[in-house]
């Protein structure tokens, strides 16, 4: 009963709208920051995202389901580790009918305003605690990765 508690904690479940963001963030972040460490790594980095947001929700106080909070500071912490060790990175995104390269900070706030509108403020700040709880732990998560060398000179 406990582990399905804990798994339905790592989902984000505040409504159709954050699963969208949700799952955006992850399509466009998460595989990059995955292939900077392995699997298990990224798994601690998505599930100490959560625990970090759960615990933020339940010391604030503020109400709302921990469910919420957890998945969101989880995909948080993804984008938190993205912004870190992708800082000056763009994102080709579409606007309208035009591609377009948008800066992932850029990218990072429109996500944070999606989060306020659908949690409002105070429930919104958990989930920020778990993006700063992905920034703080990618480094020491990530590994270095070694140059591709090709084996045949190109001139």
């Amino acid at each position: 009963m406990v582990a399905d508690a804990l798994a339905y904690a790592l989902l984000p479940g505040a409504g159709i709208v954050l699963l969208l963001a949700t799952l955006w963030v992850l399509w466009i972040f998460g595989a990059t920051v995955e292939d900077s460490m392995n699997r298990p790594r990224f798994v601690a980095l998505y599930a100490a995202g959560a625990l970090v947001a759960a615990g933020v929700q339940a010391l604030a106080g503020t109400g709302g389901g921990v469910a919420v909070v957890a998945g969101s500071g989880a995909t948080a912490a993804v984008l938190g580790g993205y912004l870190v060790l992708y800082p000056r990175a763009a994102v080709i995104s579409f606007l309208l009918t035009v591609v377009v390269e948008v800066p992932a900070p850029v990218l990072a706030v429109l996500w944070a305003g999606v989060l306020l509108l659908a949690l409002g403020l105070p429930t919104a700040l958990a989930p920020l605690a778990g993006a700063a709880c992905g920034a703080a732990v990618v480094r020491v998560l990530a590994q270095r990765r070694k140059a591709f060398r090709p084996r045949i000179p190109v001139y």
